[in-house]
């Protein structure tokens, strides 16, 4: 089910969206515990987070999301993922996200020839899809925008 060209981040995210658009139900289960010791690899090399993140993401979109809702969702995926490039400057990680950058770039053609298996699998509604998905800004972003705006001051 993994997808080999996601080494880490937002495999997850992949998947869950592979497993929707094939009809599987996704649910949130409050008393599971997950033991997860947050960047107990990745830290060890610099840059590997932010890199595999914008490389990822756009892989994501392309090949998940159905034709009818790629227009309305193209802005806001791409204001966010551009916020966070932006959010990276004064930390220092503007190289490794443009490595990402680049690298999600090069794959966009890929990503395009699995889209046409996965979407010709896809067997719910859009309008389940829209029903499922939170369409606001995630509260992190908006906050790291507004940290962004106050620094520009």
């Amino acid at each position: 089910f993994f997808d080999e060209d996601f080494f880490a981040y937002n495999e997850d995210v992949d998947i869950d969206w592979r497993m929707q658009l094939a009809g599987f139900k996704v649910w949130y289960e409050r008393t599971a515990v997950v033991w997860h010791k947050h960047s107990a690899t990745s830290s060890k090399i610099p840059g590997f987070t932010i890199n595999q993140v914008f490389k990822n993401l756009p892989q994501v979109f392309w090949k998940n999301v159905p034709f009818p809702m790629i227009l309305p969702m193209f802005f806001k995926f791409y204001a966010v993922y551009w916020a966070f490039v932006i959010y990276r400057i004064p930390k220092g990680g503007v190289k490794f996200a443009l490595k990402g950058i680049w690298q999600g770039t090069l794959l966009i053609p890929k990503s395009l020839k699995k889209r046409r298996e996965i979407q010709g699998k896809k067997v719910v509604s859009n309008e389940y899809l829209k029903s499922i998905l939170y369409h606001g800004l995630p509260l992190k972003q908006v906050n790291r925008i507004k940290k962004f705006l106050k620094l520009k001051r």
